[in-house]
């Protein structure tokens, strides 16, 4: 082989080298690693104990425990029942302090429902503990044997270390609304 050509080949090893001696030495310092936070509640254990049920005009709520059939799964699902022009809550605390203080942390909230009326409003809600709604989505549901998703985009949780996740069911139609709920869903995204 002549020599220009293994000056050639040396000098090729030698930058390869020398680049993936670069691209270890900053994956090993200070690079930033995604992380997730997650929080699940499927009403399976004590619902009563974490879940608020409050709304306007005789609001009415409840779990359905032991009660397979009526969950999307496991054994437990939570209902709330709005009369015509009124509303209902269920709210449960997300504790999130774990990754508040994480820069660029983001969140997002998705909870099934089962409408049990022709149609109903129903919305997400993300609430801090001083009473500011932080995020709210809503929609019009037709009633369905099936359960169908409600989430939030995501939010920005500014170093909160609790936010509130509220169902909210809407008496918007002429006889109110009743839905059923289960499976909520809480994460929150961060670089730390």
């Amino acid at each position: 082989m002549p020599k220009h050509q293994r000056t050639r080949r040396l000098v090729g090893r030698l930058l390869a080298t020398a680049a993936a001696l670069t691209l270890l030495t900053s994956l090993g310092t200070g690079t930033a690693h995604a992380g997730v936070m997650q929080f699940q509640d499927g009403f399976e254990v004590d619902p009563a104990a974490k879940w608020a049920i409050f709304g306007s005009q005789s609001p009415a709520g409840g779990f359905n425990i032991n009660m397979p059939a009526n969950a999307r799964s496991g054994n437990n699902s939570g209902w709330l029942g709005a009369q015509p022009g009124g509303w209902s809550v269920q709210q449960i605390e997300v504790r999130t302090g774990s990754v508040s203080g994480m820069p660029e942390t983001s969140c997002a909230a998705a909870v099934w429902i089962q409408p049990l009326v022709i149609r109903q409003e129903v919305a997400i809600e993300i609430w801090d503990l001083f009473g500011n709604m932080l995020y709210r989505k809503s929609a019009m549901y037709a009633g369905s044997q099936n359960y169908q998703q409600l989430y939030t985009d995501r939010w920005n949780l500014n170093g909160r270390t609790s936010v509130l996740v509220r169902t909210v069911d809407y008496g918007t139609t002429g006889q109110g609304g009743t839905i059923r709920l289960d499976d909520l869903l809480f994460q929150c995204y961060f670089n730390g």
